[in-house]
């Protein structure tokens, strides 16, 4: 009896829109202050793991579910920071921090926010103006995630 191969041809679905932000303020901050200016309420969750560069690396999340207008949003650092070890002939007096890159193309963007349903032209316009507005936000972008190398980590639960 010859054995069958079955080949998987599993194709993620990017069935979001993804703006990129750039900030220098603190996680808690920019999520406080994007409830505050998309009338949302944002909801801290457990940081997101990924192996990257042979590293854990781990990065903060925040959650919305919008039930009556079925929308979900997620907030996503792009940034995290590791401590790198000395080795004991090169001792410093300073630690060296490493930043890891959840998508390592986009490494001006500081954050991700996905959105997930449908929104109008006129309505999306009006999300990107008033992060564009406000004044702890540097720069907001729409990205298109098809055209990002790394974009499997924005897949995830």
């Amino acid at each position: 009896m010859r054995n069958k191969t079955l080949k998987l041809d599993f194709k993620p679905e990017y069935d979001f829109r993804l703006i990129g932000l750039s900030s220098n303020t603190k996680d808690y901050f920019l999520c406080y202050t994007v409830n505050r200016i998309l009338e949302l309420d944002f909801v801290r969750q457990d940081d997101i793991s990924f192996t990257i560069q042979d590293r854990e690396a781990y990065f903060s999340i925040s959650f919305y579910d919008d039930e009556i207008m079925k929308r979900k949003y997620k907030l996503i650092h792009n940034k995290t920071y590791q401590t790198t070890e000395h080795k004991m002939n090169n001792p410093s007096l300073f630690v060296d921090i490493e930043t890891i890159l959840l998508i390592p193309e986009m490494s001006k963007i500081d954050y991700f926010i996905q959105f997930f349903g449908q929104w109008g032209r006129a309505e999306w316009n009006e999300i990107l103006r008033r992060l564009r507005r406000c004044p702890h936000i540097v720069a907001a972008a729409e990205i298109n995630p098809l055209e990002l190398k790394s974009k499997e980590y924005l897949i995830f639960e």
